[in-house]
């Protein structure tokens, strides 16, 4: 089930909203029967909404381009209830480009708010900023209350944004300036708690006054704080572990001659789910994947060769190749197992479990 809609590409970058968006529009009709407001009020409230909103993607829109001008490509950007989010492929190694590509977005919402401000000084300002006389305003007088309001908006934004509560773009500044000092785990570690601290002063402040909205948004912070933190981790043990790091050195050898009897018996006796076969010089020549011996175990094929039920694949892996790497040609290639070489000779095996057992205890 498809949990956003796919918008559009603007500038290259997929933009898409997520289904929990269309609760905005029963919040506004929460509000407007709560605040007894009329059509006009209710057009308003509604129009301003969706400007915020346009502010808001133009404002990830910053960050997803400031990105690109380092290399860094952006998945897409997924609008929320709760705001936007430019989903970048990853984040620049240079501390300094993390900062530009985080104030990017901040810098536009400032950008829009001078232009208002222009626009304001050109016009002049509303006399009236009563918004349950809006039916009584000029059209004139409601397009400045709208002006001014949208301004008002989009400073909050930029002031809320700069909070140095990680993962917001101040907390991600703290953390790039913290990372010229120190490592980026420990500086995210750093930044995280923090923004973790704040976040909890909001839902604090949230349930004392009664403003759930804030509780709501601080608990947002809270948990995007744990989980940045967490992905870096991931991250940095993505890097960091090796093929030699995980992979099987005690296995079953496996030669293109055997009879499927023998592949179909260490399978039942749960010695692996796919095998490596070898030609008689030790080279691996390729694999039999789990669906092919549940066929032959269908077809009660136990005496044919292995070499008849062959996938072939000439994949192989150093002891030093990077566990992302491996990931990827997992990903590539929809292949189940890779052999190790070290030189000519087979030193182990690497299978989809094995990386995901390794990650599960180093995260």
């Amino acid at each position: 089930m498809k949990t956003s809609l796919l918008v559009g590409r603007f500038a290259g970058i997929p933009l898409k909203i997520h289904w929990s968006f269309s609760l905005i529009f029963l919040y506004v009709f929460y509000i407007s029967v709560d605040e007894g407001l009329d059509y006009a009020g209710i057009s308003f409230i509604s129009l301003l909404i969706l400007s915020v909103f346009v502010c808001v993607i133009l404002h990830e829109y910053g960050h997803a381009l400031t990105a690109r001008r380092y290399g860094v490509q952006t998945k897409d950007i997924l609008v929320t209830p709760i705001g936007g989010i430019a989903r970048l492929m990853k984040m620049p190694d240079k501390p300094i480009q993390e900062v530009w590509i985080a104030l990017a977005g901040p810098a536009v919402n400032v950008v829009i708010a001078l232009l208002l401000a222009i626009a304001l000084w050109i016009t002049g300002l509303p006399q009236n900023l009563d918004i349950d006389l809006l039916d009584q305003m000029a059209w004139q007088d409601m397009t400045k209350l709208f002006m001014t309001t949208l301004l008002m908006m989009n400073g909050i934004l930029v002031i809320f944004n700069m909070l140095p509560a990680f993962p917001m773009d101040g907390g991600r500044v703290l953390r790039a300036l913290i990372s010229m000092r120190y490592s980026k785990k420990r500086a995210t570690q750093i930044a995280s708690y923090l923004g973790q601290i704040i976040s909890i002063v909001f839902i604090g402040i949230g349930f004392w006054k009664n403003n759930y909205s804030l509780g709501f948004i601080g608990f947002f912070v809270f948990v995007a704080a744990r989980g940045e933190y967490r992905s870096l981790l991931m991250e940095l043990k993505l890097k960091e572990l090796k093929a030699k790091d995980v992979m099987k050195t005690d296995f079953n050898r496996f030669y293109f001659r055997d009879p499927m009897k023998d592949i179909i018996e260490a399978y039942d006796q749960k010695r692996g789910k796919h095998f490596i076969i070898l030609d008689d010089e030790e080279k691996a020549i390729g694999l039999i994947t789990e669906q092919l011996i549940l066929r032959a175990k269908e077809r009660n094929d136990i005496l044919s060769p292995a070499s008849e039920y062959l996938y072939p694949s000439t994949e192989r892996l150093t002891p030093q190749t990077s566990i992302q790497a491996i990931i990827n040609r997992f990903r590539a290639d929809k292949l189940f197992l890779l052999p190790v070489f070290q030189g000519e000779y087979l030193v182990g095996l690497i299978d989809r479990d094995d990386i995901q057992r390794a990650l599960m205890g180093k995260a």
